[in-house]
């Protein structure tokens, strides 16, 4: 079984692997969405293990209002 620090861990590897620019900023990634022509970061990606309300891995954009979970968009970006 792996443990949350593990699915963390392995979540913040993938996450760098998306092209464009990226940066964290507590507990999200913010990522160029990969849904829309995007040049600067417009999707959020939680990386919070105790926030309740999003999923862990949970990705929105503000910008074309796509929400998808993580394993949607890892099988979308190849990850």
């Amino acid at each position: 079984m792996t443990s949350v620090t593990e699915k963390l861990r392995i979540l913040d590897q993938e996450i760098q692997k998306i092209p464009g620019p990226k940066h964290r900023s507590g507990s999200k990634w913010m990522i160029c969405c990969p849904y829309h022509n995007d040049n600067s970061p417009s999707a959020t990606i939680s990386v919070d293990a105790s926030e309740r309300r999003v999923p862990l891995g949970f990705m929105g954009c503000f910008g074309c209002k796509k929400h998808v979970g993580w394993n949607t968009l890892a099988n979308y970006l190849h990850l």
